[in-house]
């Protein structure tokens, strides 16, 4: 998905003078042109503006900022042409969960400190999330405590609660979305990745929590009016709960709030033909950025659409 720099100036809050100011003189972000020259930014683009102006909203000269995402991107090495992540911020990744097996947080906060500058989705796809991941695997196996599990997975959540609260929120001209669980569900680790993603690609975002009655969603939706309602449901679920839990929200939602249910709890089998509402197991793959879009042509947002 590509976006025209006056949508970009509306989501990030950065004038459009700036943005070209930027792009000019420091060459942070190289946007491509159409044939007629008009500026195209990528969701990328628009997540390292986002990170660059909280950087010098804490006080940092825009120069500094640049050198800060720049200095990060380098150190960490990534293995883009494999898939996997940068031996540099795996090896993190290893020393953070020894840290926090040994219910050792302070050591844990100082590796956390060494990593200021790295950019938050990196942060997010190739430290915490395999941290969770490896903790959560050592779990099944017997090899990790429940203690030690709600340690390392607290010790996360104080994290990407903290990546939120810098991103504010995301922007306040942003679409406004609303990120929950439905009742019966308190795993909010994969919920939070999702808002601070989203955060990073403009919208604004109202984190509600986990384990959230319906009725308390439909009320929210009633006021607020979103444009969108993320649910992440972890626990395994078949499809006639899924199917209830849509068909009792559903109707009880303004016409213009859209509804995503998804997460591993959700089964493959699903499919649910019901305007406005998407289900899918991988509702970390959905693409903010491809919603307007997707809303309009009746498409799915799972998957991003090719630019324009």
């Amino acid at each position: 998905m590509s976006f025209r720099i006056k949508t970009v100036a509306e989501l990030t809050g950065i004038p459009r003078n700036t943005l070209v100011a930027w792009e000019r003189r420091y060459g942070v972000i190289q946007p491509r042109r159409t044939d007629n020259r008009y500026r195209l930014y990528s969701e990328d683009d628009v997540a390292t503006l986002i990170e660059l102006k909280t950087l010098v909203g804490h006080g940092h000269p825009i120069s500094e900022a640049i050198e800060l995402l720049q200095r990060a991107d380098r150190s960490a090495a990534p293995a883009m042409a494999t898939g996997r992540p940068a031996d540099g911020l795996q090896a993190v990744a290893s020393e953070l969960q020894e840290n926090l097996m040994g219910f050792d947080r302070g050591s844990a906060d100082r590796v956390r400190a060494r990593l200021a500058t790295v950019p938050f989705r990196r942060l997010m796809r190739e430290v915490f999330t395999p941290l969770v991941t490896a903790v959560g695997q050592g779990w099944t196996r017997g090899e990790v405590t429940m203690a030690q599990e709600h340690f390392a997975t607290a010790w996360v959540r104080d994290q990407l609660v903290s990546l939120l609260l810098q991103v504010e929120c995301g922007p306040r001209v942003g679409r406004l979305v609303a990120c929950a669980t439905p009742p019966g569900e308190r795993h909010e680790l994969g919920l939070l990745g999702l808002a601070v993603e989203l955060a990073l690609s403009g919208w604004r975002v109202s984190y509600l929590g986990p384990d959230l009655p319906l009725d308390a969603i439909a009320g929210y939706a009633g006021s607020e009016r979103p444009a969108l309602i993320c649910l992440s449901v972890v626990q395994a679920r078949d499809a006639s709960w899924v199917s209830e839990l849509v068909g009792t929200l559903r109707p009880a939602l303004p016409p213009e709030t859209h509804l995503a249910v998804g997460g591993p709890g959700v089964p493959d089998s699903i499919d649910l033909s019901i305007p406005g509402v998407w289900c899918s197991r991988h509702l970390g793959e959905f693409s903010p950025a491809a919603f307007a879009t997707s809303v309009s042509h009746g498409v799915p947002p799972w998957t991003p659409e090719p630019a324009d």
